[in-house]
């Protein structure tokens, strides 16, 4: 039988409410539900293969899932960050001009991220 092997652990305070959780990196089983998700290419595959990295890999005391969507992003990012790399490569087309096939490089560094402007206002008006 083969040892446990127990992952590195990094905390993180969510944007929504500064509360402390912890997480650990995606494993190579993570790593195949979200290609797999990927692959077939339907929102909800990919909606429950989050849902289940997202449950694996943070520790919290309630369901993950009710936290607020910009925490679960925030956490998904930074899972991925420890996971793969902290460096994202994107490529963008040009938004206005559908003669242009050029596309321009980019590198993020996910470290650098920060959440700004969280002002929620929870009221729903009904009428004026």
């Amino acid at each position: 039988m083969l040892p446990d092997i127990n992952s590195p652990e990094f905390s993180l305070e969510l944007p929504s409410s500064g509360k402390s959780i912890f997480y650990r990196p995606f494993l190579v089983k993570e790593e195949k539900i979200l290609l797999m998700a990927m692959e077939g290419n339907k929102k909800e595959e990919m909606d429950h293969a989050l849902s289940q990295i997202l449950t694996n890999c943070v520790k919290y005391d309630g369901d993950v899932m009710d936290l607020p969507f910009i925490d679960l992003e925030y956490i998904f990012v930074n899972i991925r960050a420890k996971s793969i790399d902290n460096i994202i490569k994107l490529r963008v087309g040009h938004k206005n001009n559908t003669e242009c096939k050029h596309l321009t490089e980019y590198e993020i560094d996910i470290n650098d991220l920060e959440v700004e402007n969280l002002d929620v206002d929870n009221k729903v008006m009904l009428n004026d």
